[in-house]
C-alpha cells in the first residue's frame, strides 16, 4: 500500500506542477539534483518535497526536519517506502 501512495503522490504533484507552469520564449537554466542511483533529476518544487517528508514522517521512515529539501535522508527515507521492488531510485 505504501509504495502505490507515494509514487501516486509524486506523479500526481509533478503532473500538476508540470501543467502550471506559465512557459515563457526565454530558457531559464535549471540546477539538476543528484538522485541515489547517480542520475540527474530536476527538482520539484518546495512545498511538493515537504509534503511528502510529511507522509514519510507520519508513516514513521522520515525523522528529519520538514524543510522542502529533497536530501539525502529524504531520498532514503523513500527507497524504504517504496522498496527494492520498484526498480530502486
Amino acid at each position: 500500500m505504501k509504495h502505490w501512495f507515494f509514487c501516486t503522490v509524486l506523479i500526481l504533484t509533478g503532473i500538476m506542477n508540470w501543467n502550471s507552469v506559465a512557459w515563457s520564449q526565454e530558457t531559464k537554466p535549471i540546477t539538476l539534483i543528484q538522485g541515489l542511483d547517480g542520475g540527474d533529476y530536476e527538482p520539484y518544487a518546495p512545498r511538493v518535497i515537504e509534503r511528502v517528508q510529511e507522509a514519510l514522517r507520519s508513516q514513521g521512515l522520515y525523522s528529519g526536519e520538514v524543510n522542502g529539501l529533497l536530501d539525502e535522508a529524504t531520498m532514503e527515507a523513500l527507497g524504504e517506502a517504496i522498496g527494492p521492488g520498484a526498480g530502486g531510485l
